[in-house]
């Protein structure tokens, strides 16, 4: 199968493609999906850029004006300080920006195999090696290339990066809330993930996907509460 079949099949025949993976035993197969995990996430953030740094701006002198520990005679120094920062970033705060959003994708596919060789070979008592895992974690993670193919022009048109597609939909809780974050996080495409990477496993460690959706799926809500916890913790 090729590359480019091994993609198409993610959509149309994920459990072949799985197959075609354990078959192959091959980390390199990883290499392609995560050369377009970067490249999709860089387009993203060059159209997004100013969206995302106008929103952060807004929070940031919220934060500012509703904090107790500065003094509210230096409240308004802080703020311009603020707005010159965001205006006028640095060489290096602009490579950091662009470094942060091209690594963010390839290091979550990192840290998701490590979770799925942690749940594969010590919970279920599996032998499969980490290389093995990689390749089927960053092809279940292109489906990220969709969620931003679809919610990039949605953003861009809205002049927002706060859209959902899950339950967040439904808006129930008060913004900043535990409720509203953890339902932010029942995301759609965050559910298609972890069902395809259940699937992976699955054929990789020749077991039935069942026991992979309850442990990914377990593992996914906890995640989402720890988030959504810390988030309204900070907010």
């Amino acid at each position: 199968m090729t590359p480019v079949a091994r993609m198409i099949n993610l959509f149309l025949a994920p459990k072949d493609l799985f197959t075609d993976l354990s078959n192959r035993h091959n980390w390199r197969d990883s290499l392609l999906p995560l050369t377009l995990l970067v490249m999709m996430s860089l387009i993203s953030l060059a159209i997004m850029k100013d969206i995302y740094l106008e929103e952060q701006l807004s929070q940031t002198i919220e934060r500012i004006e509703e904090s107790s520990r500065i003094p509210e005679d230096q409240k308004e120094e802080y703020i311009l300080d603020t707005v010159d920062r965001f205006e006028h970033p640095g060489v290096v705060a602009q490579i950091l920006m662009w470094s942060v959003n091209a690594l963010a994708l390839p290091l979550r596919v990192v840290f998701m195999t490590i979770i799925l060789y942690v749940i594969g070979n010590f919970v279920f008592g599996g032998e499969v090696a980490f290389g093995g895992l990689l390749p089927v974690t960053a092809h279940a993670y292109l489906v990220s290339i969709l969620e931003m193919a679809v919610k990039v022009p949605i953003m861009w048109s809205k002049g927002s990066a706060e859209i959902y597609t899950g339950l967040g939909m439904l808006g129930i809780g008060e913004p900043g809330s535990f409720l509203s974050y953890f339902l932010a996080g029942l995301d759609f495409f965050g559910g298609w993930r972890i069902f395809l990477l259940a699937l992976g496993m699955g054929v990789v460690y020749k077991r039935g996907t069942k026991p992979f959706i309850l442990a990914l799926g377990t593992y996914w809500i906890l995640q989402i509460a720890l988030i959504a916890g810390l988030g309204a913790l900070f907010y």
